[in-house]
C-alpha cells in the first residue's frame, strides 16, 4: 500500500540581504523544507495574507519596518496565532533579543547563520510548537470536560488553603467556597467548610487513602443544604476535593422513607406495579386484607386477572388511570 508523502513545511525568509536569502532556500530545500521569500514589510504582508505558513524567519531590519513590529502585527492576526516566528538577529545583540520575545517571537536564530545547523534548528523550533499547540488542546478539552459535569473540583492544602479550583456547569455560586483575604495570593475555604472536612483531610494525608464524607453547609442560614465530598491525596501537604450537592437526593431520600412509612403504616390495602402492571411490591394491608402474602402475589400480570374478574370498560377505565 502506497502511503501519502507528508507535505513538507513552508518556511517563509523575510530578509532584504539578497545573499541570505539564497543561501537559505538553497539549504532549507536541500533539507525537504518549501521556501517562500520577501524582501520587505509589504511583501511579507502579502505571503502571509495568501499562503499556509508554517514558520516564518524575519529579520530585524527590514527597508519599509522592522521584524518586532512585524512579528507582532503576524501573531495578532488569526492566521497567525498558532504560527513559529524565529526572529534573526546578530550574534551579539542582546537588545534585539530581548525585543524579539517581547514582541512574541518563538525563538531566535542569530548571524551569522550556522548554515549546516539551520534545517535542525527549524525542525526543533517546529516539533517545540506543535507540542505546545497540542498541549494547549488537551488543556482544551479537559477544561472542557470538567466543565461539563456538576462538581467542584479543588486542590487544596492540609490548613485549607485553594491552589486551585474547576467550577462545574452547575455550580453559579463558587465564592462560597473560597474567601480571601486583602492582599492574599491564596484564598481559603471558608472556617464552615475547613471545620466539616479537615479531619477527612488529615486522614486523607496520613492514611493515604480516599476518604468520603456528607456535610452541610450554606452562607444562607434560611436555606438547608447538603453536599458529598471525596478528598483524595495528592503528595505530603496537598489533597484533591471532589464536591457535589446532594441536597436534591436527600430530599428525594426523605420523601422515599417518608412514602414508605405510608404504604406499611396504612390500614388500606395497597399494590404496586411495574409499567406493565406486574405486580412489584404489597404493603402488610393488602396480604391481610386479601389473604395472599406478598411471595404469591409478586409477578403476577393484573392485566390477565382483572380481565377474567371485571367487564372490559371497568379494566380499561382503571388502566387508563
Amino acid at each position: 500500500m502506497d502511503r501519502q508523502k507528508t507535505k513538507p513545511a513552508v518556511v517563509l525568509v523575510v530578509d532584504d540581504d539578497e545573499a541570505a536569502r539564497l543561501m537559505m532556500v538553497a539549504t532549507l530545500e536541500q533539507a525537504g523544507f518549501s521556501v517562500l521569500t520577501a524582501a520587505n514589510c509589504g511583501a511579507a504582508r502579502a505571503i502571509f495574507q495568501q499562503q499556509e505558513l508554517n514558520i516564518i524567519l524575519l529579520d530585524v531590519l527590514l527597508p519599509d519596518g522592522d521584524g518586532f513590529t512585524l512579528c507582532a502585527e503576524f501573531l495578532s492576526h488569526p492566521r497567525g496565532r498558532d504560527l513559529p516566528i524565529a526572529m534573526v538577529t546578530g550574534l551579539d545583540d542582546v537588545e534585539s533579543i530581548s525585543l524579539a520575545y517581547q514582541s512574541g517571537a518563538t525563538d531566535f536564530i542569530t548571524k551569522p547563520v550556522s548554515w549546516g545547523t539551520l534545517p535542525y534548528r527549524i525542525q526543533y523550533i517546529l516539533r517545540a510548537s506543535h507540542a505546545i499547540v497540542d498541549l494547549s488542546v488537551s488543556e482544551s478539552k479537559t477544561r472542557a470536560l470538567l466543565s461539563a459535569i456538576p462538581d467542584i473540583i479543588m486542590r487544596i492544602q492540609a490548613d485549607g488553603k485553594v491552589l486551585d479550583m474547576q467550577v462545574g456547569s452547575y455550580v453559579y455560586d463558587m465564592g462560597e467556597w473560597i474567601t480571601q483575604g486583602e492582599g492574599q495570593a491564596f484564598g481559603y475555604l471558608p472556617q464552615g467548610i475547613f471545620d466539616s472536612v479537615s479531619n477527612e483531610i488529615h486522614s486523607a494525608l496520613t492514611g493515604r487513602e480516599m476518604q468520603l464524607i456528607e456535610f452541610q453547609w450554606s452562607q444562607d442560614v434560611e436555606r438547608v443544604r447538603f453536599w458529598e465530598a471525596r478528598i483524595l491525596p495528592r503528595n505530603r501537604d496537598e489533597v484533591l476535593m471532589v464536591v457535589r450537592e446532594i441536597t436534591q437526593r436527600k430530599k428525594q431520600d426523605t420523601q422515599m422513607r417518608l412514602w414508605a412509612k405510608v404504604f406499611e403504616g396504612s390500614n388500606e390495602a395497597i399494590m404496586i406495579t411495574d409499567s406493565n402492571l406486574n405486580i412489584i411490591s404489597v404493603n402488610r394491608a393488602y396480604q391481610t386484607i386479601m389473604g395472599f402474602s406478598e411471595a404469591e402475589v409478586v409477578g403476577i400480570d393484573t392485566k390477565a386477572v382483572g380481565a377474567k374478574l371485571h367487564t372490559y370498560s371497568f379494566f380499561r377505565n382503571l388502566v387508563s388511570i
